[in-house]
């Protein structure tokens, strides 16, 4: 009886009924298909109902690999409350149907794409290749260094840096995301100067921070209380970035 039911419900698209638990799924987007399928698994698992892997797999063949954004986790607790009261049987039956019937329910509520937040990140104008996200005076710097490699540096304040400083340059630490980073700074005006990692491996991990997370914190503190820029927008400035000088590289 549910398996006719469940082919009611394809054809419609609108409401399913499970009459041995009175259960009534209705779908009006893809979010109700997602939170629908994730809550009856997570359901399922709390009631011991899957042995093997292979409901998991219909679970994420459904859902891809992004899982549920916010939006659908939202969505989420409330199908997860309605699915409660019903067994393994019933719970099987939801699953196997937005699974094999994926391609139908796309056609009908196409899977809403994450927009991309708007870039922090600008070009200086200037003729090297250079970008920067800014917190105040204070800049974080992209650009290509004397290795012909991508750099972060730090465009910032320094005290050792006045105009009476007979040193234009010098070593300093300070916390990147709670790590601690040996930098090595120069002088280039009143006050200001440009920190950049010393060692090879806190270059990568600097970028690598910027690449991995939505914004990244400098500090003399571990407990990062400093500088804080955004990272969105890195990933698709530093391909700009090596794409000027690729370009540049095969210049005749």
């Amino acid at each position: 009886m549910i398996r006719v039911l469940l082919i009611l419900f394809l054809i419609s698209l609108s409401t399913h009924y499970a009459k041995a638990n009175e259960l009534n799924v209705s779908i009006n987007s893809y979010s109700d298909a997602a939170a629908y399928i994730k809550a009856a698994y997570e359901n399922g698992l709390d009631k011991k109902c899957w042995d093997f892997n292979t409901t998991q797999r219909k679970v994420v063949a459904f859902l891809g690999s992004e899982e549920l954004d916010d939006k659908h986790e939202n969505n989420l607790s409330k199908k997860s409350t309605e699915l409660k009261p019903f067994d393994c049987n019933v719970l099987a039956s939801v699953i196997d149907m937005l699974h094999s019937n994926k391609n139908v329910i796309l056609a009908k509520y196409p899977k809403p794409q994450k927009s991309e937040a708007a870039s922090d990140w600008k070009k200086l104008p200037s003729n090297n290749p250079v970008f920067y996200s800014q917190n105040g005076g204070s800049k974080a710097i992209l650009s290509i260094n004397e290795r012909n490699s991508p750099e972060i540096s730090l465009l910032t304040v320094n005290s050792n840096c006045d105009l009476n400083s007979r040193s234009k340059q010098g070593e300093s630490f300070m916390y990147v995301n709670k790590t601690l980073v040996k930098f090595g700074y120069v002088c280039n005006g009143d006050m200001q100067s440009i920190f950049f990692a010393k060692s090879q491996k806190g270059k990568e991990y600097i970028l690598k921070e910027f690449e991995d997370k939505s914004k990244v914190c400098y500090a003399l503190k571990e407990e990062i209380k400093g500088l804080c820029f955004s990272a969105i927008g890195f990933k698709s400035l530093k391909r700009e970035l090596l794409n000027i000088k690729k370009q540049r590289d095969t210049a005749i």
